[in-house]
């Protein structure tokens, strides 16, 4: 008989619930099975360590209360440095408000109340059925607030207010027909998020109603998920726009004022002159919001933005309209004239003229600004190649406009008679991205740079053709300086002398520069690194930039923002809107250094008393820092994050890990990535092989100087004999599960599994099997293990009930752990049957079911309880040791001498130490798979 105990846990996961202590200045965060304290600034003070995963926090008096599905744990946090547990509960918890030391929880579809103003003898002081409407489900996304002398209770489709005139027995007095996701109350009015912001009024607890609907509006589906008011403002967690600020001093008239655009706030709290919030996927960012305009001085779509001297001209609405912006002033920025257009999708502005592309229909709209606050079109322009301009392609200087194609070269217009633009001349080379200064046009041509004299418009000319050392992303001018970027450095070439340019200043980065302008002796780089971030440097010193700026900027704007600058203003705009930085005075409107939480921890892999986990496969294209946790386990009972190593593309994302040696190979979306690990608190890139297509893999498997890697349908086959230079060798098709066992594999497809010879070409198949039931895990060693599914109607009418299935669910599966005999390769046979009883997969997700097989036991994992361990001692008869349910849920694991160790989930990370050890060494070593185990290890 085998048993587990935990060793040691790494308990981080994604950043869920925020709440904190506004006297003395602390914030409270609950990330998978930690809880966090820090000061108003996110500097971390201390942590606790919750014995699952934090779904609710709440503080009252002098205590926190951490609560999941489990119960309750009570910390005092009298001393921050040194939370202390002083209780422990046991009940399910869907949602819990506590005020003066009596507890209000939602849970199973009633109010429990709970006096635990004795932390050390909690009385249950009795129940409230919640009455539901239709659309309601059971309490799970239910909200409860304990506010003045009354308990309010909010579900999707419900608001319900009880008195507290005795506060262990609430009694309702009212409720309301609409509900929403969250609640805050402030005065006489309750402030409910739904798909818009609600205002009621609740001075007449018995009949509240409705005052005012403020809709969040943007140019996606979104909607209000959180919500937090002070005073004359309410912050808004919201399911696109991220965090957004409302005034609400007239509660009949809120308006946006400010919106801090990232991806879904889970949970938003404020106090004094800072907000918090929590994102989906992972991190916990603080905002300073003295000045609720966040920052963002326009928060409507923005398509295209430019600036000359006092002047930002942008288009809005799709393109339907240009808006003059007097930009004189950065702290009175506003708005002047705007004009409805038919379409554009690129604007330029100099002198008194404004230039609008319209790419659908091919045509430049020019339009006079002379007076800013009545912008008048004055004439069209029609050329066919204007369809195939891009953002760099476009510049306006005085009384001409350049447009440049690939196909096509630079087109010269005349706009000197705004009425009439005439077709002014020519250049025929290919050419791409194009810039405007004095008598020369400067244009991209792979990676170098055209000079072109355009002193006669009518014959423009190439003058010379300088190389650019390094690839070139993109180019901006200013005065006799031309900043040319690539993906990590950007160079300051001198064209004072356009016969002779000079590189005066050149400077590398350790992020990918997505755009980067010059004004006067300062470069700004838009960057991706672990944020968004604009970074500014100071080229005074051409032979030693330096850099004296850098902004955390909001993840949706940085992302896709077009970035344009004049003076000392950095202007990022898309479509959350336009985001003004004055970079000569102290940052402001500038969030808190973040503090990053993993997400879910999906992927182990163990070597040299270091753990590799891979972090960051749920955050699609989220904030926050995706890579690898590597971990220190030289102590099991005490792992400790010892070195990180992160992402700059999204592409380089791991999905499944495995370490061989001195290499750590992983799939990303692009292919095979391989890391130097020799020094694992340095990693360094070591190879990688590119596969076509997205690669989807749930799986790697080695044997010898080969790798099998499991991708959606069919396996490549990968030469790693030389891991700086990989191999493509083959692909099998029509595959969804393969185990590798020496010079044999395990193919499975469907309810069929085959063994073949992966020594030859023709990969010949030595032995078949075909079932009835869905195979979704297999492992071949000794034996061939298989996990399947079977729909419960199906095995009835297996069994000859013919639909007699009364009492079943047709779509509720069973599973079935299956053991075969492969002695006889021409032969093969089922020997030994376990049915898996309650056996629930995680996210309904088959690829995740997993076969660990080490000595005479078989680790199952894929499903929500945990991880489910079997004997197979005796392989006609497998039958269950136990089911260990882990805080998380088991993603992956790893077996290491007697210790198991465990990707949890939103769990972080745990070790298992195994009881009867002896057993686990008959193996020799263990082996270790995301999906399927078993892996030749030679």
């Amino acid at each position: 008989m085998q048993n587990l105990e935990p060793a040691g846990r790494w308990p981080y996961g994604p950043a869920g619930p925020v709440t904190g202590d506004p006297d003395r200045g602390l914030v409270f965060l609950g990330a998978g099975g930690a809880v966090i304290v820090f000061d108003s600034f996110l500097n971390k003070i201390s942590e606790f360590s919750f014995p699952r995963v934090v779904e609710h926090l709440c503080f009252d008096s002098g205590k926190l209360y951490a609560a999941d599905s489990g119960g309750i744990v009570i910390i005092n946090t009298e001393n921050p440095e040194k939370p202390v547990s002083v209780a422990e509960h046991a009940i399910r918890v869907e949602e819990i408000a506590v005020s003066k030391g009596i507890a209000y929880i939602l849970s199973n579809c009633a109010l429990h109340v709970l006096n635990v103003s004795d932390p050390a003898n909690i009385v249950a002081e009795g129940t409230l059925e919640i009455p539901l409407n239709s659309d309601d489900e059971c309490l799970g996304d239910w909200e409860v607030f304990a506010y003045g002398s009354y308990l309010y209770i909010i579900g999707y489709d419900s608001f319900i207010i009880a008195d507290l005139a005795d506060s262990v027995r609430p009694v309702i007095i009212s409720s309301y027909p609409s509900g929403g996701y969250d609640l805050s109350l402030s005065g006489n009015f309750a402030y409910i998020a739904n798909d818009s912001l609600d205002i009621l009024d609740i001075s007449d607890p018995t009949s509240p109603s409705l005052v005012s609907s403020h809709v969040i509006n943007t140019n996606r589906y979104d909607s209000a998920l959180k919500v937090q008011v002070s005073g004359d403002f309410a912050y808004v967690g919201c399911t696109w726009d991220g965090f957004r600020a409302i005034d609400i001093s007239d509660p009949e008239n809120p308006f946006d004022i400010g919106i801090y655009p990232t991806y879904s706030a889970l949970d938003v709290y404020q106090a004094g002159n800072f907000a918090y919030f929590t994102t989906w996927g992972g991190g916990l960012y603080g905002l300073d919001i003295s000045d609720a305009t966040l920052g963002i001085y326009n928060f409507k779509d923005t398509d295209d933005i430019w600036i000359s001297g006092n002047y930002a001209c942008t288009l809005q609405d799709y393109g339907n309209k240009l808006q003059i912006i007097n930009i004189s002033d950065p702290d009175n920025i506003h708005d002047l004239g705007n004009l409805v257009l038919q379409g554009g999708d690129y604007v330029r502005l100099a002198g008194s003229y404004v230039c609008v592309v319209d790419k659908w229909e091919a045509v430049i709209r020019i339009i006079d600004i002379s007076d800013p606050n009545n912008p008048v079109q004055t004439g069209l322009y029609e050329n066919d190649y204007l369809s195939e301009t891009e953002e760099n392609d476009i510049f306006l200087y005085k009384k001409h406009l350049y447009f440049s194609t690939i196909g096509h070269g630079i087109q010269i217009v005349d706009i000197s008679d705004p009425a009439d633009p005439k077709d002014a001349g020519r250049f025929t080379e290919p050419s791409s991205g194009i810039r405007v200064s004095r008598d020369y046009a400067y244009a991209v041509h792979d990676n170098s740079i055209r000079i072109i004299d355009v002193s006669d418009p009518a014959s423009p000319r190439q003058t010379g053709l300088y190389q650019v050392s390094g690839s070139v992303s993109g180019f901006e001018l200013s005065g006799n300086r031309l900043c040319v970027y690539g993906p990590d450095e950007f160079q300051i070439i001198d064209i004072s002398d356009p016969h002779n340019l000079v590189k005066t200043a050149s400077e590398k980065t350790d992020f990918l520069i997505k755009s980067a302008d010059i004004s006067g002796n300062k470069v700004y780089c838009q960057v991706a690194s672990h944020y968004s971030r604009l970074m500014v440097y100071d080229i005074s010193d051409a032979a030693n930039p330096a850099e004296i700026r850098s902004y955390n900027i909001p993840e949706s704007f940085g992302k896709w923002a077009r970035m344009r600058v004049n003076g000392d203003l950095a202007c990022l705009a898309n479509i959350y809107g336009l985001m003004i930085i004055d970079v000569s005075v102290p940052r402001t409107h500038q969030r808190i250094n973040p503090f990053d939480t993993p997400d879910r921890i999906t992927g182990v892999a163990v070597s040299d008393g270091y753990v590799y986990a891979v972090d960051g496969l749920y955050r699609s294209e989220g904030p926050g820092v995706k890579g690898i946790r590597i971990i220190d386990i030289s102590d099991p009972t005490h792992p400790r994050e010892a070195c990180f190593y992160g992402f700059n593309y999204y592409n380089e994302l791991f999905e499944v890990v495995r370490v061989v040696g001195n290499y750590l190979y992983g799939t990303s979306y692009d292919g095979l990535e391989i890391l130097d690990i020799s020094n694992p608190l340095r990693p360094l890139k070591k190879g990688f092989l590119k596969l076509p297509g997205h690669v989807q893999s749930h799986d790697i498997q080695i044997s010898g100087t080969n790798m099998y890697l499991v991708n959606w349908g069919h396996v490549e086959i990968i030469d790693i004999s030389k891991p700086s230079e990989p191999v493509f060798l083959n692909s099998i098709s029509d595959i969804n599960h393969f185990s590798v066992n020496g010079n044999l594999a395990l193919m499975a497809c469907d309810s069929e599994f085959e063994i073949i010879d992966i020594t030859n070409a023709e990969k010949t198949v030595l032995g078949s099997f075909r079932g009835t039931d869905e195979i979704i895990s297999v492992s071949y060693s000794d034996y061939v293990y298989v996990v399947t599914s079977q729909n419960q109607k199906e095995e009835y009418d297996n069994n000859g009930k013919n639909g007699e299935n009364e009492g079943y669910d047709d779509s509720e599966e069973i599973f079935f752990f299956r053991i075969f005999d492969v002695s006889d390769l021409e032969h093969l046979s089922e020997i030994g049957e376990y049915r898996l009883t309650d056996f629930e997969l995680i996210n309904m997700d088959p690829t995740r079911v997993g076969i660990t097989v080490s000595g005479k036991h078989v680790y199952l994992l894929g499903e929500k309880k945990g991880l489910r361990v079997l004997d197979i001692s005796d392989p006609a008869n497998p039958f269950e040791v136990l089911t260990y349910d882990t805080p998380g849920e088991v993603y992956d694991l790893e077996l290491s001498g007697n210790y198991l160790h465990i990707a949890d989930g939103d769990g972080g990370f745990i070790t298992l130490k195994t009881i009867s050890a002896s057993e686990n060494n008959d193996s020799g070593g263990g082996s270790s798979c995301f999906i399927s185990t078993a892996i030749d290890n030679q």
